[in-house]
């Protein structure tokens, strides 16, 4: 199997984000969401925050 370069990782990390966020704005808004597939629990998203902070 094999391995998935750092860059990409991160760069689909980063998408699967920006995904999670317009969901939640679709929500808050009061709109259909849809599917959730491909997008973060908020747990992930912290770590990815974590991430990118240092």
């Amino acid at each position: 199997m094999g391995r998935l370069p750092l860059g990409s990782w991160a760069k689909n990390q980063r998408a699967a984000a920006r995904l999670t966020s317009a969901l939640a704005e679709r929500r808050d808004q009061g709109l259909p969401v849809g599917s959730t597939a491909g997008a973060l629990s908020e747990d992930r998203l912290n770590k990815l925050d974590e991430i990118d902070l240092d």
